[in-house]
């Protein structure tokens, strides 16, 4: 609902109309964080999406322990949603919103960032001659008569080369909201690029290893494409996430449902016949 609703009044006189105008203006909601949940913890130097509830168009203030980290504009799902990175420690998460009819502060949360676990440490191993890279032979119809088989040699992909896995959503998707969050997992700190339709609309730097983007959606058949860079390497992987209208227009319904529609057509009906009647006759 719009911060300030107007409403205009006509006066009749005796010699001119006075119109009255006015309005009413009204604050927004309370708002709440949603994600993270409070008493949660995350791991310290991941990305962390920070989403909730908020009046539609308010302007969204975010704090940490206090500090501001993030401004954002509440979209007309009443939601909102950023993406944020904690030192290790608790933090206390804020909330609130203004608009030009007033102020509202939501309830904190508070959570805990911890550092990655450290791995055991392994003995040191005795070094050995660097491995060849393995190769894989398929064996394939001979195009001449006198062989039974042809090999194709092919060299496997680099170990340890770059690469992105486990992307959401999945490709072919459907969805009726306006945007969604895009999330997978990079083998490598990476920055990480997403672009919907050609054109970017969402970046952020990855120090681990997962990384998750709110990007919105047009209307139809949307290519989203999620890039991985990390020094010399990059990879792209592309997928459709289809927006489709949502079920609401079912609420409508075609006037000739009703029971007043099927007597409206009954009538007709019977004054056709009565007219072919009278045609006959005469």
């Amino acid at each position: 609902m719009s911060a300030i609703s107007f409403a205009v009044l006509s006066i009749p006189l005796l010699f001119a109309n006075i119109t009255i105008q006015s309005y009413i203006c009204q604050p927004p909601g309370v708002p709440v964080i949603t994600n993270p949940a409070d008493g949660s913890a995350v791991i310290s130097g991941n990305t962390v999406t920070v989403e909730g509830n908020a009046t539609a168009d308010t302007s969204v203030e975010l704090t940490d322990n206090g500090q501001t980290y993030a401004i954002v504009t509440a979209d007309q799902n009443n939601t909102f949603g950023t993406q944020a990175v904690f030192t290790e420690g608790s933090h206390t998460l804020g909330v609130a919103v203004t608009n030009p009819c007033g102020a509202n502060t939501g309830g904190s949360v508070t959570i805990t960032a911890n550092p990655l676990p450290v791995p055991p440490t392994e003995p040191t191993p005795t070094p050995v001659p660097p491995a060849t890279l393995p190769i894989t032979t398929f064996l394939t119809p001979s195009a001449s008569a006198g062989d039974n088989t042809n090999e194709e040699t092919v060299v496997n992909e680099k170990p340890g080369a770059l690469v992105l896995r486990n992307i959401d959503p999945p490709d072919g998707s459907t969805t009726t909201a306006a945007s969604v969050y895009v999330s997978g997992l990079t083998n490598k700190p990476s920055l990480i690029k997403i672009s919907v339709n050609n054109k970017v609309v969402g970046e952020t730097m990855v120090q681990q290893t997962s990384f998750s983007i709110k990007v919105p959606l047009a209307m139809g058949v949307n290519m989203v494409t999620v890039e991985a860079i990390s020094g010399d390497e990059h990879v792209a992987e592309s997928l459709k996430v289809t927006r489709q209208k949502s079920d609401d227009s079912r609420i409508q319904f075609v006037w000739y449902e009703t029971l007043t529609g099927k007597i409206i057509i009954a009538m007709i009906i019977a004054i056709i016949l009565l007219i072919i009647l009278l045609v006959i006759l005469l």
